[in-house]
Formats: C-alpha cells, sequence, structure tokens
C-alpha cells in the first residue's frame, strides 16, 4: 500500500454468549448457524455493539461482555473486516431466544452438539472457549 491510500477496516463483534447450564447461544442465518454478531456502528461501543446486535438477533439481554479474541482480515460489505469476540453472559429470566432482525433461527447448544453446518471460526471460537474452561 502507498502511504497515501487508506485503508479502511470495518470493526465487528461476534458473542460467545453462554447460559447457567454452559450452553452456547447461535443464530442460524442464510450462511447457516454462527455466533450472534454484526459490525459496531460509529460512535457505540464494542460492549455497546455486542449487546444490542445480541437483543437484535436473539431477543436475549447480556449481563456481562469481556473480550476473549480477535479475529483478523475477514468481509464485510466488501471492506476488509476485524472482528472481536466476546464472551458474555445472558441476563437471570432472559434465557430463551426467539429469532429477529436477519437471524432465521436462535438457540442454545451444548459445545458438543453444534450443528454439522456451523461456520468454522464458530466452531473454533466455541471449542477454545470450552478447552479454556
Amino acid at each position: 500500500m502507498r502511504p497515501d491510500e487508506v485503508a479502511f477496516v470495518r470493526l465487528c463483534v461476534a458473542a460467545l454468549v453462554t447460559d447457567p447450564l454452559g450452553r452456547v447461544l447461535l443464530v442460524r442465518n442464510a450462511c447457516g448457524w454462527g455466533l450472534p454478531g454484526g459490525k459496531v456502528k460509529s460512535g457505540e461501543t464494542w460492549e455497546e455493539a455486542a449487546k444490542r446486535e445480541v437483543l437484535e438477533e436473539t431477543g436475549v439481554s447480556l449481563a456481562r461482555v469481556c473480550l476473549h479474541d480477535l479475529i483478523h482480515g475477514g468481509q464485510a460489505d466488501g471492506l476488509t473486516c476485524d472482528t472481536l469476540v466476546i464472551v458474555a453472559r445472558c441476563k437471570a429470566g432472559a434465557w430463551e431466544p426467539r429469532a429477529g432482525s436477519d437471524a432465521l433461527e436462535a438457540r442454545w447448544f451444548a459445545h458438543v452438539e453444534l450443528p454439522a453446518l456451523a461456520k468454522l471460526p464458530t466452531i473454533r471460537t466455541v471449542s477454545e472457549w470450552a478447552g479454556a474452561w
């Protein structure tokens, strides 16, 4: 890249949400099963984005969020996308997911029963998380 060229990188979030039983929340969209998430809006923190995206896609409210990982080099709207992977717990009593916005389905899964069609980054992220606990 030349010094006068500007590289734009979009920041996205993907939330690895767990319930009190240790299950992981996944959403199904046109590309298959994956972690709920999306783009960080202008002026929004990654924490706010994670909570907003999970609520919009699943109806589940988050109690606590923390940074787990950073994945470089995906694509979103034709721009390079760096994704912050967030680990979060759902709020007490907010455990029943429902599909919303661009999600076709939202469900809890034990990490050993991930859907066969789950996207590879989702399987890798959940497996790393499960191995760390």
